[in-house]
């Protein structure tokens, strides 16, 4: 299977590399439970025998998942831990790797990034290298300049001028905690509001100005 697939083919490469020079440990996201099946069947044990590793899915509950994460940071012999890249981009503490591999990216650069995440966390005190496995001419490629695109747009309306209230300028901060007469009128006119006097539910019309605003 390897010998077919450029992307597991360089993965093989990555970690024949890695047992002869004793990386550290890496994490391998993917898409869906389904590549990680292929990757463990075809790929890990007949032709990484001596590789020992760990799996974090959709089929791991919520209990297993915090033990599954404290043994691939305490255990030196375990060389990777085999994620989907949803689940594990949930509040996990990864900070044992200092390797992150895509196999797959997702549509949504997010998700990828707060994978990626699961090594930079309190702890960490290694340089993290990153690599997305992605084959030339396939769907891959597409996915990949579809999140650098994202990022474009992304980049374009977060700056640094309002990427956190640290960044925030003393005018546009104090605006913030300031309120201006102008600022109620304009939130008036911007909305429509009814109200029901005590004297309208007294004389009947309050129900049927009731139910029209509940239908509204």
């Amino acid at each position: 299977m390897s010998h077919f697939s450029p992307s597991y083919f360089a993965l093989t490469t990555y970690y024949q590399y890695a047992s002869r020079t004793r990386t550290k440990k890496a994490l391998i996201f993917a898409q869906h439970s389904s590549s990680l099946d292929i990757l463990e069947t075809y790929l890990l044990r007949p032709h990484l025998p001596y590789m020992k590793f760990l799996r974090l899915d959709g089929k791991s509950t919520a209990l297993s998942r915090l033990a599954i994460a404290n043994k691939f940071n305490e255990d030196d012999d375990i060389g990777c831990l085999l994620l989907t890249s949803r689940v594990g981009s949930l509040g996990l503490n990864l900070t044992g790797a200092t390797v992150v591999i895509f196999l797959e990216l997702d549509w949504n650069p997010s998700v990828d990034l707060q994978a990626m995440d699961r090594c930079h966390r309190i702890g960490q005190d290694s340089v993290v290298n990153v690599y997305k496995i992605v084959t030339k001419g396939t769907v891959e490629e597409k996915v990949l300049k579809v999140q650098m695109g994202k990022d474009l747009v992304k980049d374009g309306v977060i700056n640094g001028e309002n990427s956190s209230v640290w960044s925030l300028g003393t005018e546009h901060l104090l605006d913030f905690f300031g309120y201006e007469e102008e600022d109620s009128n304009e939130l008036n006119n911007n909305r429509t509001t009814s109200t029901i006097s005590r004297d309208d539910m007294d004389d009947g019309n309050g129900e049927e100005d009731f139910n029209f605003l509940r239908k509204r």
